[in-house]
């Protein structure tokens, strides 16, 4: 005769939000959000997103990397090497005009694309100048879509206009800026103060151990 196992229903228990765990039980508080900074750090999308905008620097400036080690948390690890190109070596000015000769379409449109290319000396500026009458827009995230790329450029044009190195060596800085962005994005997220807005904005709960509940109906 077969047996009937009858499931015995779950122990019922009291959830919490972060904001609660903190207040009732902050031990149990503090190891949650440990285990939120541990998430982070193995999980750093916005680091892929910041080596993206870089990638997508280079590209635009019509380079080509032979070889690099990008490291998200750890600047002292990267290392860019280029194929040779004439560019490489321009610094200072001469340097930023090329950039903003390769960028200025990607970056501004209207009237604001015309002043780039006034301060470039961007090639067709004076018959462009006739025959356009838009606004001044500039583009943001020009290169991806994301916020880096402005930042990324605005380090590189500043390296080459301040610094006035060559443009090998300001790109090799502006990697470690991008490293510096992802670790600056990564501490940001790991205040007390964005764990407990996360965990509002997703409804998160917790038991009054610190785990968080994954299977409920809220």
């Amino acid at each position: 005769m077969p047996t009937i196992i009858t499931p015995t229903p779950p122990k019922p228990f009291i959830a919490y939000t972060a904001q609660e765990l903190k207040t009732l039980y902050p031990d149990a508080f503090d190891k949650a959000l440990e285990r939120h900074k541990e998430s982070e750090y193995e999980n750093p999308y916005y680091g892929q997103e910041v080596w993206d905008s870089y990638k997508a620097l280079i590209d635009e400036l019509g380079l080509e990397m032979s070889d690099y080690s990008f490291d998200y948390f750890d600047s002292y690890r990267n290392r860019i090497r280029f194929r040779d190109a004439d560019a490489l070596e321009l610094e200072g000015v001469r340097a930023y005009k090329y950039v903003i000769n390769r960028l200025a379409f990607k970056q501004y449109t209207g009237w604001a694309l015309l002043n780039c290319m006034k301060k470039g000396n961007v090639r067709g500026y004076e018959r462009r100048k006739q025959s356009w009458g838009k606004p001044w827009v500039k583009n943001d995230c020009p290169l991806t879509g994301v916020c880096y790329d402005d930042i990324l450029i605005d380090k590189l044009t500043s390296y080459l206009l301040k610094a006035k190195v060559s443009l090998r060596e300001a790109l090799s800085w502006v990697m470690d800026e991008a490293t510096e962005l992802i670790e600056q994005e990564y501490y940001s997220r790991c205040t007390e103060a964005y764990f407990l807005e996360e965990c509002n904005d997703r409804d998160v709960l917790f038991t009054e151990s610190g785990e968080e509940v994954t299977d409920y109906d809220n």
